[in-house]
């Protein structure tokens, strides 16, 4: 999780190295394609002391994947998702 947060802050980071931001950016992207971004994107929402940009990654990563992967959801997990996102 503190590997999302970072990568998360160095994107958003004004003044930060172009580089750096590019391999966070990379390293954000293959992290949203795994299964386990929709639990870091649920705790870092339901995270009331995350900052403001991480809370705006997660919920965006939630929406890419919802629109793309919800057919890959086990149904016994979609009511806790839809549940978490309310």
């Amino acid at each position: 999780m503190e590997t999302f947060h970072a990568a998360i802050n160095t994107v958003f980071s004004v003044g930060a190295d172009p580089a750096l931001q590019q391999q966070a950016t990379q390293w954000l992207n293959a992290f949203a394609a795994t299964p386990e971004a929709w639990e870091a994107a649920l705790l870092v929402l339901n995270d009331a002391s995350a900052p403001g940009n991480v809370s705006f990654f997660a919920a965006n990563t939630l929406l890419n994947k919802s629109r793309t992967e919800w057919g890959k959801v086990p149904q016994d997990k979609r009511g806790t998702l839809q549940h978490a996102v309310r």
